[in-house]
């Protein structure tokens, strides 16, 4: 196998591969024999037909399958033997087929930049300070009692704090119109003024009003743009919110602390305070990460692979057709918000090169005991924290996700910067 490697500029490379010919016409004499063996010609009986016919008929089909899969398994031996490292998938270009001196091709492809670590040790971040208060607690639990509100209908004006249900049409030319949207009356909802404007209303009345399109609509035309509407209320439901009742903790996994011994409100407050506990130790962590990833961001100037920004675009594309579209429709993001993608894929991009390296450097490997920890440590404000526990080790993605948050602490841990 003979191999030349081009820089056609910054991170691309465009690598030209011949093989011998031997390999290559084996490959296809093999392939032709099974093909032989398999396919069903009228006029042959199975397995019966000459290999001149099979050449005859599927001769160029299977030079494509078996260039194809010489390409792609002779670019990772070549791959290899160059000691590249491709950032995403190559763009092959065979040769002639029928050449008869080898078959040769072209791939084109992306590297990782090659990172050279700084000296991190003079760069300080700071370690947040925090803790959970008796308030946090109590507007904790109000926020718990809350989200089990349950809801029923009435047949009277809406009051502030009930729930509606209602229709929303622009008037006049404007063809927009939003059926059975449901949003708290005299809260906060994204068509300014709609929410407040329903207090006081009752089940089927109608009333004239003016509000601007939220800037997330599909339409460009018509973000921050103000028109008439009317609004029609459909249903008016009172909330109940419920008490601190034995029912009530008995519906949350965080529930009595079993092992304090102790039940009813205390105890569940004592179990609402240690998930609250552990849930800003965790953002503490993270935080502190994001601090250090920045700071070793900031001093590494590095050229990052095209197609990777690309990839992670795509991926953000396929995420927001339900904020940017309607009705199963995929329009293209606006502008604006696709460059603030952009500017946020390209960072966490550098913060995962920059990671990588020093993955490399140091030899890390995730440290099995430390993730045992956190997942014990998320699972420790549950009933059942064992289970939680067999749950997290049974299901790859959550696994991976805790594996990939302690191997990025045990990158920051080395990184040589004082907190």
């Amino acid at each position: 196998m003979q191999i030349s490697v081009e820089n056609t500029g910054g991170l691309e490379r465009r690598m030209h591969v011949r093989l011998d010919p031997e390999p290559f016409e084996e490959a296809f004499g093999r392939r032709l024999r099974e093909t032989a063996r398999t396919v069903r010609l009228n006029g042959f009986r199975p397995g019966k037909i000459p290999l001149k016919e099979v050449r005859r008929r599927f001769g160029t089909s299977i030079r494509a399958e078996v260039a194809v899969q010489m390409m792609q398994s002779s670019f990772h031996d070549a791959l290899h033997q160059e000691h590249l490292h491709p950032a995403g998938t190559p763009t092959f270009d065979p040769g002639d087929l029928e050449a008869t001196d080898g078959f040769q091709f072209t791939a084109t492809f992306e590297v990782l930049p090659d990172i050279q670590l700084g000296d991190l040790s003079g760069v300080r971040v700071n370690r947040p300070e925090a803790e959970v208060t008796d308030a946090d607690v109590d507007a904790m639990v109000d926020r718990l009692r809350k989200g089990r509100t349950t809801w029923s209908a009435v047949e009277r004006p809406a009051l502030a704090g009930d729930r509606v249900t209602a229709d929303l049409a622009q008037c006049g030319e404007g063809d927009f119109h939003h059926e059975g949207m449901s949003f708290v009356a005299g809260d906060e909802f994204f068509f300014p003024n709609v929410a407040d404007a329903a207090v006081g209303m009752a089940p089927g009345d109608t009333k004239r009003i003016t509000s601007t399109f939220p800037e997330a609509m599909t339409d460009e035309d018509l973000r921050g743009r103000e028109a008439e509407f009317d609004l029609t209320v459909r249903e008016i439901a009172e909330g109940q919110v419920p008490d601190l009742d034995e029912a009530f903790f008995a519906s949350f996994e965080v529930a009595a602390d079993r092992d304090a011994g102790e039940g009813g409100e205390e105890a569940f407050r004592t179990a609402v305070r240690k998930d609250m506990d552990g849930r800003l130790t965790a953002a503490i962590r993270r935080q502190l990460a994001s601090q250090v990833m920045e700071r070793m961001v900031d001093l590494h100037t590095f050229e990052i692979p095209k197609c990777m920004v690309q990839e992670r675009l795509g991926q953000i594309r396929s995420e927001l057709p339900q904020l940017f579209g309607a009705d199963g429709e995929s329009p293209e993001p606006p502008e604006a918000a696709m460059e603030i993608a952009r500017r946020e894929a390209e960072k966490s991009i550098r913060e995962m090169l920059l990671t990588r390296a020093v993955i490399e450097r140091e030899g890390l490997t995730v440290d099995a005991g430390r993730v045992r920890g956190r997942i014990e440590e998320l699972a420790s404000s549950y009933e059942n924290p064992e289970q939680v526990v067999n749950w997290y080790y049974s299901q790859d993605t959550l696994l991976q996700r805790v594996e990939s948050d302690v191997l990025r602490e045990q990158v920051v841990d080395l990184s040589d910067i004082h907190i």
